[in-house]
């Protein structure tokens, strides 16, 4: 395995990449909110207005479309066949 200091990109770029094509299973919330945290923190010691962090609310909304895609896909392999 490698390290996210490994890659040449931001570490958010590869958590989203391996995020869309792994479907969800790679969990990655507690390092995206410590890196939404940094930036806050850095922030607010500039002086800058406080806003939310884009990476953080994109990987809860795929995470949200996540969870409907597989309850969907759950309740539809539960109807019964209507041959």
């Amino acid at each position: 395995m490698l390290s996210l200091d490994d890659f040449t990109v931001d570490a958010e770029e590869v958590v989203a990449v391996l995020r869309r094509y792994g479907r969800g299973r790679v969990d990655a919330l507690e390092f995206l909110q410590r890196q939404a945290t940094r930036r806050a923190v850095a922030s607010y010691l500039r002086g800058d207005a406080l806003q939310a962090d884009p990476r953080l609310a994109d990987y809860l909304a795929d995470q949200r479309r996540f969870e409907d895609e597989a309850i969907g896909a759950a309740t539809s392999s539960d109807l019964p066949d209507s041959r």
